[in-house]
């Protein structure tokens, strides 16, 4: 409990900072929750980044294709735009970027879940403005948005390198490009942005504690 002294009025005004206990325990539940989840997605990146190089055809990968659909009536046209593959081999550059970008998605993951779980932890210490809290917002964010862009980016080009080996065993219909998703990386800024909510929020937690 905080007394805080109004300097203008010389009034005192009484403020709880605590959580409550039911608040308390739904934080920690899902701060276990959401590291047993992270934690799990993270190892099956990283797993899967380093099993794709000892066997590739084991785990298919998903390119853009332009394959006309038969449609019944009613249906002016219809086109299938990609197609998953199992392939026994890949080029060497494809199954490295495959691998690479499984790893940094995984790593990222782990980043992540890891900066939440901390920030939560806080929050059920009844500590959530603290500089740590600042740099794990920022440690989250660059893993959301950079991670995303990295994994993005060599991912898609390792299935431009495969689309164009395995082009003539899929009778010509799988093209050479990628899909980019901007969402994750307005997502990474806009937990940056957090960082500054933490960061005001330290210095207003350390003004108030000055009027007690």
């Amino acid at each position: 409990m905080l007394t805080i002294i109004d300097k203008d009025w010389g009034d005192v005004v009484e403020r709880t900072t605590e959580i409550g206990k039911a608040d308390r325990a739904t934080v920690l539940i899902i701060l276990v929750i959401g590291m047993f989840g992270g934690g799990l997605l993270a190892g099956l990146g990283l797993i899967m980044g380093i099993f794709r190089l000892l066997d590739p055809g084991r785990y298919p990968i998903e390119l853009l294709a332009d394959i006309p659909v038969e449609a019944g009536p009613g249906i002016l046209e219809a086109r299938a735009t990609s197609i998953i593959v199992n392939a026994e081999t890949l080029p060497a550059g494809a199954l490295w970027a495959f691998a690479i970008s499984d790893v940094v998605g995984g790593i990222a993951i782990g980043l992540v879940t890891a900066c939440f779980a901390y920030v939560l932890w806080r929050v059920a210490q009844r500590h959530p403005f603290h500089r740590t809290t600042q740099a794990a917002a920022l440690v989250a964010g660059c893993a959301i948005a950079f991670g995303s862009l990295i994994s993005q980016g060599v991912g898609g080009l390792g299935r431009m390198m495969a689309a164009d080996e395995l082009n003539p065993s899929l009778g010509g219909v799988a093209e050479v490009g990628f899909l980019f998703q901007p969402l994750p990386i307005v997502v990474g800024f806009g937990v940056l942005a957090l960082a500054y909510v933490f960061q005001a929020g330290e210095r207003l937690q350390r003004d108030t504690e000055g009027l007690i």
